[in-house]
């Protein structure tokens, strides 16, 4: 029997999401190259929650998506009886898990926690190999691993929060949390040189981890070329957050502006710094060229990027210490034909060629960043090769079939 008719789970926290549309591409690229496969979720959603409906309805996944975990009891009388139920019908599993027990000093609570994880995992189908999307999910695979309920082999992708710690003593939990994962997985992908980095520092042997960054649906994000207008259209794309820089790009508008030139700017997302970056924008006087567009679907989004000539990438390392781990808007805006320029912060640098498909300049560095977008306003030749250029990049290096394809190939390694 062929690998890619086996039956594949992918394991998730939230399917569908309004982000996290790499997972989303992930489970497509399987698909189209012949896997049977089921995503397990921590929990199941609506398809209102998508953003990319279209393709979870061409693909039906929301009828090959479960709920792993069960919903729990609120009451803890409830919640008692749920396990010792779980405790009589498993016997063996409670020997098994009393050594664990003893040999990880856990609390009976979180103990306890585990059997019940078991006990829904145990009604799930065999599945031939396990994918997890993220490292907090894998260590339920783990887990299971070491109860020896689950048989088959499993892998998991690293994206970024999940490989960061924001003090010491988080690190050292986090290490701790991992050490079983990284005992126990078949192989550990990373989309950066930078996540690479962070996740060696956790424990992982380099011999596990595999760099295989997260790709774009150039099929959908499609060339276009640009034609020529007397204001620049600039575009950025993410969560409103502190880690995303938004200010950085508006205060870069600003000085373009003080410098003479026609700009409009546009910022795609929502979050908790909505406020702060609305009250700059009106502190700056800058009403007519800047605008805070609330979280779009991905068809929305291809025709903002359409309609924009330069994408600026303004994530930083935040007060956490947490940068970026690779950036997925910076491809998706270069596979439509439009250069970017971004801070050089986390593993930004690996999803662009500086002085090719755009620039990169120090973290911070506003002014470095207006004169590389002054110098695409003045030099409407370069903007427009950059641009061709930057589509080719994408669809070379980071194409979704191309990537699926060398996940396909970590997977053949443990048929």
């Amino acid at each position: 029997m062929k690998f890619n008719k086996k039956h594949i789970a992918i394991l998730t926290s939230y399917f569908p999401s309004i982000s996290e549309t790499f997972i989303v591409n992930h489970i497509t690229g399987l698909v189209d190259a012949g896997y049977n496969l089921t995503i397990l979720a921590r929990k199941k959603q609506d398809i209102l929650k998508a953003s990319q409906p279209y393709i979870i309805e061409s693909y039906n996944l929301i009828d090959k998506t479960l709920q792993y975990l069960p919903e729990s009891p609120n009451s803890h009388i409830e919640k008692l009886k749920d396990v010792t139920l779980i405790i009589l019908r498993n016997k063996s599993l409670w020997t098994k898990g009393s050594k664990f027990l003893r040999a990880s000093s856990m609390k009976r609570s979180i103990w306890l926690k585990k059997i019940m994880l078991a006990e829904a995992f145990k009604k799930l189908p065999e599945f031939d190999f396990y994918h997890a999307h993220f490292g907090i999910n894998a260590i339920h695979l783990a887990t299971m691993k070491q109860l020896g309920v689950l048989k088959a082999p499993y892998g998991v992708s690293f994206h970024g929060f999940d490989a960061h710690a924001v003090d010491d003593n988080t690190f050292v939990l986090l290490k701790e949390k991992y050490k079983a994962v990284f005992k126990t997985a078949a192989f550990v992908t990373v989309n950066t040189t930078y996540l690479k980095e962070k996740v060696l520092e956790l424990g992982c042997p380099l011999s596990l981890i595999h760099t295989i960054p997260v790709g774009v649906d150039t099929n959908f994000f499609e060339y276009k070329k640009r034609i020529l207008k007397p204001k620049l259209s600039i575009i950025s794309i993410g969560r409103l957050i502190p880690l995303k820089g938004h200010s950085y790009g508006i205060q870069v508008i600003n000085q373009l502006i003080n410098r003479g030139f026609d700009v409009e700017y546009t910022i795609i997302g929502s979050g908790p710094e909505y406020e702060n970056l609305k009250k700059l924008v009106i502190d700056l006087d800058l009403e007519n060229s800047v605008h805070l567009v609330l979280e779009k679907s991905q068809g929305e989004i291809k025709k903002l990027l359409y309609d924009s000539d330069l994408f600026l990438m303004t994530s930083i390392t935040d007060i956490d210490g947490r940068a970026e781990a690779q950036g997925l808007v910076t491809l998706e805006a270069q596979a439509t034909g439009i250069p970017v320029v971004a801070f050089n912060s986390g593993g930004v640098a690996d999803t662009l060629i500086d002085g090719e498909t755009g620039f990169l300049v120090n973290e911070k560095d506003i002014q470095s960043m207006v004169d590389k977008v002054e110098l695409f306003i003045k030099e409407t030749t370069t903007r427009n090769a950059m641009g061709i250029k930057a589509n080719d990049f994408v669809k070379t290096n980071f194409n979704n079939i191309i990537l699926a394809q060398k996940m396909i190939t970590l997977y053949e390694q443990f048929n």
